[in-house]
């Protein structure tokens, strides 16, 4: 990561100044210096706590910012949308028709669900296709994170931006 990020560019500030979930509550976070997860405990550390966020980006102000899954959220992360899309059929426009974000990359997304019990219980799964470059889709719940809108990718240093919806 560049040290020469603004603090204008400060990726906290988007999840301070807006809602991010479909019921208009704050993600649990924490700060992660690219994509994983790097304090110690950090499930049971992720929260919704502005006051906690503010903090922590004063103290990593050129760090991003990983949404926790867990019991309120799941996301569900794909390496390969177009795919997604073709798998789903007829159900996509309403199976994913949820808040998501560019990851940054081409064809690559988050999508953002609430958790239910049955997902819960399913749990962390990924799909791959053998042969194939990318994960279809990997479900991150209870101790897993996504980086999260306004964050640097760390490999291409592209900001990863949200959708209104994801055709």
């Amino acid at each position: 990561m560049s040290s020469t990020r603004s603090r204008s560019q400060h990726t906290y500030e988007p999840l301070l100044n807006c809602r991010q979930s479909q019921r208009g509550a704050w993600l649990p976070c924490n700060p992660t210096p690219g994509k994983g997860a790097f304090l110690k405990g950090w499930p049971g550390l992720a929260t919704a706590d502005a006051a906690q966020i503010e903090a922590w980006a004063a103290k990593f102000p050129d760090y991003n910012c990983g949404v926790a899954g867990g019991a309120d959220v799941t996301i569900l992360d794909s390496d390969r949308v177009s795919r997604l899309k073709e798998l789903c059929g007829v159900r996509w426009s309403d199976w994913f028709h949820t808040y998501s974000v560019s990851s940054g990359r081409p064809d690559r997304a988050h999508f953002y669900f609430l958790t239910t019990p049955e997902i819960a219980e399913f749990g962390n799964r990924k799909h791959e296709e053998p042969g194939v470059k990318g994960n279809v889709f990997e479900i991150k719940g209870k101790g897993t994170q996504a980086t999260a809108e306004g964050s640097i990718h760390p490999d291409t240093g592209g900001r990863i931006t949200s959708r209104k919806t994801y055709r």
